[in-house]
Formats: structure tokens, C-alpha cells, sequence
């Protein structure tokens, strides 16, 4: 997980994601749709997530984004290692973990942000996606996992970020195309 190198944007924070991605990050929805308008340069898919005390948008040039933003504190009193979203591979490593809940809000974000870049939401076969480490990046195992998607989690304070994003050809402006369907 990377910390995010933030920069004053108007009244909301802005972090550089390279492949040219942005990240916004404000306390109110309209201090995030000031800054990611003025941000937009030509980047043409966004995606939107908040939580409590924070409204986050990533806008990129093309293809598919998903961002998923949640606060430790939201995370701990809403999600165990006992959930049945967790995939059995996941749940081993929360439990083998020194820091579960760090754990636990990482795969969360993670398959929210992918539901999202899929255009689907939570309409996902939750239980047999699991997110995991390998060679320094991450990596989806599941149904249908299709080549070629790019994972990112960054830490801001007390919130944790996923970004999921995947190079396909032009997606209309501000919005995924409709995905894949998934082998539920």
C-alpha cells in the first residue's frame, strides 16, 4: 500500500497516480466535482466514492476505473474476517495477519473499486475473487479474472483506497462501458 503524495487543489487534495490518473480527495461532494472539473484535461472516465468525512473521484483518459474510499474506523465496525464476501484464500491470510483489519479494508476497497470499473457494483461472485500479493503488485484470482487490469491501494490519515483500472478501448465520457458477464 502506498501513501498518496497529495497537493492543494482548491479547497480538495489532488495525488498524481501516473499513467495519467488522477485522485481527488475532499471533505465535501461539491469541493470534489470543483476540483476534478478543473482537473479533467482531456480525461474522459471517473469514478466517484465517499465515506464518512471524505469524497474521492480518480478521472483517467479511457478504458475502465473503479475507486472504492473507507475509513479504518467504518471498516472496523462493519466487516469481520468471518464475512462470507471473503474469499477462503483471503480469510487465511486476515487471520495469519498482524494487522487484520488492515487486511480486511484492503480487499474490500479492492473488490469495490472492481465491481465499479466493471460497470456491475457489488453484483460480483464476492466469495471467489481473491485480491493477494505477487511479484511486488496486485493480483485478482477468480472466475473470468481477464488479463491486463492494473491495481493500486493507497492510505491517506485514517482512510484506504483502491483504485482498479484497465486499458480498453474509449469508454463514453464519465461513465464504464457495461462489463463482462461474470460465471456467478
Amino acid at each position: 500500500m502506498r501513501t498518496l503524495a497529495t497537493t492543494g487543489c482548491g479547497a480538495a487534495l489532488r495525488a498524481e497516480l501516473g499513467e495519467e490518473r488522477v485522485l481527488v480527495l475532499a471533505d465535501t461532494a461539491s469541493d470534489r466535482d470543483a476540483a476534478t472539473a478543473v482537473l479533467a484535461d482531456g480525461r474522459r472516465v471517473a469514478s466517484r466514492s465517499r465515506t464518512t468525512g471524505c469524497h474521492a473521484a480518480v478521472i483517467a483518459r479511457c478504458g475502465r476505473i473503479g475507486l472504492d474510499v473507507e475509513t479504518m474506523a467504518r471498516v472496523a465496525l462493519n466487516v469481520t474476517a468471518v464475512d462470507a464476501w471473503l474469499a477462503q484464500a483471503e480469510r487465511a491470510t486476515v487471520v495469519a495477519s498482524a494487522d487484520p483489519l488492515i487486511e480486511l479494508a484492503c480487499r474490500w476497497v479492492l473488490k469495490e473499486a472492481y465491481g465499479k470499473a466493471l460497470g456491475i457494483g457489488l453484483d460480483l461472485p464476492l466469495d471467489r475473487l481473491a485480491f493477494g500479493g505477487r511479484d511486488g503488485g496486485i493480483v485478482l484470482d477468480g472466475p473470468c479474472t481477464i488479463p491486463g487490469w492494473d491495481f493500486a491501494l493507497y492510505r491517506h490519515c485514517d482512510r484506504i483506497c483502491a483504485v482498479a483500472c484497465h486499458a480498453t478501448p474509449f469508454a463514453p465520457a464519465g461513465r464504464n462501458p457495461p462489463g463482462p458477464a461474470l460465471d456467478t
